[in-house]
Order: C-alpha cells, then structure tokens, then sequence
C-alpha cells in the first residue's frame, strides 16, 4: 500500500458521511484524477470505499494501514523525492513540515538521515536560512532521484503498474516513452523486463519532467562514447532525437551517453566486457567455488546464467544504478541459507552488491540445484534385459524426461556386479528381486500404469 493510499483510508475513516472527490484532493494535495485512480486501485480485490453519485465516497470496510515504521520510511522517500525534484531550486522548510505532518525537529532527523543516503550520490543538503537544497551535479540528482522512486515502489508494492508507480504522468507522455522502450526492443532484439522496464522508465521520465520544468542543467562528461558499441549508441541516439522532437526544445547530446549508461545495464555489451578485463568471468568464477553445489548440478548452465546477469550488474555497480527485485523479501524468506551464503561470498568480493542483485544471484543458484534435484540415475530391470523392459523404457522416459536411464539389464546382470551400479539413484523392474540392493527399487508392470507413476513420483521425490 502506498502513502497516498494509506492516507486516503485514514481521512475516509475519520468521516461519519460520504465526502467527494474535491475534498479529498485538497487533503491529498492532489488532483482529483489521481483520487479517483487510488479509489480504483482500492477497490481492485475487494470493495472497501462506497461511491454515490453526488455525494462521493466513504469507507465501508476497514483495511491494515501502514505501521508507523512503514510510514517513517514512506515520509523519508516522499521527503526525498520533493527536494530532488527541486533541484537546483531551494525548498523551504515550513512547506515540507506542512506536507509531511510533522515538527521541525522530526524534519532535522529526516534530513539528517536522508543526508547519509545520499553520499554514496554524491550529494549534500545544504540546509540554512530557513530553506534545504540538493548540491550536487544533474546526473548525480538524477540517479538519487530515480534511486527513490525505486525505493518508493518497493515501499508501496505497486509494480504492476507503471501509472502506480508514476501516479503524475499523462497519457501522451506514457504513450511516448512506451514507444522509445519498444524501439530499444525492436532495435537491440531484446526483451525488457520488469527491473529495466522500470530503470528506463525512470530515466527517460526524469528526463522530461526535468526539461519541461526548465530545472535542467547541461553539464559535460568527458567520458566518450567510444566505449560503447555501435548500434547501442545509434539507439541511445535516436531516443534523444525523438525527444527533443516531442517536447520542442534542444536536448544536450550529453544525454546520448546517459542514455547509453542505462541501456548497458540491460544488453551485455561485448567491448565494455573486454575492457574491464573479464570480470564477469572471474566474479561468477569466484561464486561458483565459494558455494556449495551438489555434484549433479550442471555447472556450465549455471555459469552461463549468472554471467548473463552479473555483466550488466558490474556495469550498473561502477555507474552507480540500482535495480528492484520485486520477489526479494520472498527470495529471503524461502531461499534463505542460499540468500546469506551468497550474500557472505560476494561480500568477500571487490564489488558492493546490493540485496537486490543478491537475490537475483540467489535465483539463479536456486534453479540450478533445483533442477539437479530433479535428475535421477535410473535403472530399468526386467528377467532377461530385453522385451518387456525395452517397452518400459519408453514409458518412463516419457513419463520422467528428467530421469538419466543409465542402462536397461536383467536381474541376473544386476545381482552379478552390485558395485558397477552403486551410484544409481532408483532401479525401476518388473520382477521382485529377493536379494538385497544398493539402490533404492520398486516393481512396475510392463504397461507402466498410471499407478506405477505415481508410486515412482513418490519414491524418486518424496
């Protein structure tokens, strides 16, 4: 639930009748739009707000609020988010204690605190003559910024929706920035998913509503673009060029390469790669030897995953961008062993990993084992290693695509050499075998009945 949503449900429950949209808008701050889309989003699992025409709406079904926990740190982000906005303009203190519900004291602690989140940008809040402001260079404000609307997300589990996430945005700039992030697509043949869709979002928001307020600041790189691949760069290019063209106004070719810094994080870029060495390879290499992995695991799968995450995450760690893993408190809560071993590891590395990005690791390293789990050394026996067990086969291999059906022999061949088959994880036969076995056996028909799968489910997985 976000701020905005908990405060609706707190005025309409202090209410006796119904009160309109107006009304709460003025209480929001906000406009009216927004209401009705938070009374909608409020009402999406079940109806908790009355509405009637003409007389506008009440609550009719209490709902959890947020703790006071969840709303210091949802007041911390939305007080960020206001004097970054700003930028480099001012804001004045009584308007902030006014906004937020709070003294002034309560104020000085929330700069303080938001002060120590914002170094690793870079930035510093100037706070005197009554007034605060962000200090800092306009790429530094605009990665703090975007930094706080991810956290803003997180905070307020709204990312189904980008309108949830961006309440402000009109439809012809949705519309727009939609159309640039199916060029991206469309020219780089990638697919984007969520924590990018929202990182570009992001971005190119940023970038507009920074332009059109006349906030923008055009300030130099010297990093060139060199670096960067061909056809990234003549994408990045073209979204500039599609922009100014939308908001009638001249756009630094600057922002080429801030583009260009996002779009990296998204595409392994091969001579970004090379120039740093190969790190990826000897971080993911790193990983693998620190973390325990059963022996069937496929180890040449695994690293291939991890790399394709871990190149555009070490881009991200030096360009200082951040990413959301909407599944993170999940990952923690049922992968937690693999999430703090995998955490401890790369903590021992050179790089700074968000939990984020370890949760993401986790996945990874999660699905591998998980698979590996499902791979059986499978035994199919019958009394004379051919016919009936030859049909079999097919049937289990059908039925089990996972299983690795090591041999197909008698039980006389079987009973000769029980060392050779020591390392199988299940026989599966059509004949009782009195005498004693090293691996785990059960009796099926030929035909293989779905009865025979089921018991060979429960014994192969529990």
């Amino acid at each position: 639930m976000s701020m905005l949503e908990n405060r609706v449900l707190m005025f309409l429950g202090k209410q006796v009748d119904f009160v309109t949209a107006q009304e709460i808008s003025e209480t929001l701050g906000s406009s009216t739009k927004t209401v009705y889309r938070l009374i909608s989003k409020l009402n999406t699992t079940e109806k908790v707000i009355q509405s009637q025409r003409g007389r506008g709406y009440r609550l009719v079904k209490k709902v959890a609020l947020l703790t006071e926990e969840q709303q210091e740190a949802q007041k911390s982000i939305n007080l960020a988010i206001t004097i970054l906005t700003q930028f480099p303009k001012a804001v004045n203190r009584w308007e902030l204690t006014d906004q937020f519900y709070v003294s002034d004291s309560t104020l000085s602690r929330y700069l303080s605190f938001l002060n120590t989140k914002l170094l690793q940008f870079r930035i510093q809040l100037q706070r005197s003559d009554g007034q605060v402001r962000a200090v800092g260079t306009e790429v530094q404000l605009r990665k703090a910024l975007n930094y706080f609307l991810l956290e803003e997300t997180r905070t307020g589990k709204v990312l189904d929706n980008i309108s949830d996430i961006f309440p402000n945005v009109s439809d012809n700039d949705r519309q727009f920035i939609s159309a640039q992030m199916v060029l991206i697509e469309t020219e780089l043949s990638v697919q984007i998913l969520d924590p990018y869709t929202i990182n570009i979002f992001s971005h190119l928001y940023i970038l507009i509503q920074r332009v059109r307020q006349k906030r923008y600041e055009e300030q130099l790189n010297l990093t060139s673009l060199t670096q960067y691949d061909e056809k990234l760069t003549v994408v990045a290019r073209k979204i500039i060029d599609n922009l100014g063209h939308y908001l009638n106004d001249s756009i630094h070719s600057q922002e080429v390469e801030n583009l260009l810094v996002y779009l990296v994080g998204l595409r392994y870029n091969k001579n970004l790669d090379d120039s740093k060495d190969d790190e990826a390879h000897r971080l993911v290499s790193f990983i693998i030897q620190n973390i325990s992995l059963g022996k069937h695991v496929n180890r040449n799968n695994l690293i291939k995953g991890l790399l394709g995450h871990v190149r555009p995450m070490i881009h991200r760690i030096t360009a200082n961008i951040s990413i959301i893993n909407p599944l993170l408190n999940d990952i923690k809560f049922n992968y937690e062993d693999a999430f703090n071993n995998i955490k401890e590891i790369t903590q021992k590395s050179s790089y700074i990993i968000s939990d984020d990005e370890v949760g993401f690791l986790t996945l990874y390293v999660v699905r591998a084992i998980e698979d590996a789990t499902n791979y059986k050394r499978v035994l199919i026996m019958c009394s004379t290693g051919v016919g009936t067990a030859q049909l079999l086969q097919t049937k289990v291999r059908h039925s089990f695509p996972d299983f690795d059906i090591v041999d197909v022999i008698s039980s006389k061949t079987y009973q000769k050499d029980l060392k050779k088959y020591q390392d199988i994880d299940l026989v599966i036969s059509t004949v009782q075998v009195p005498y004693p076995t090293v691996s785990p056996i059960i009796q099926v028909s030929a035909l293989f009945n779905e009865g025979d799968k089921r018991r060979v489910k429960d014994l192969a997985y529990g």
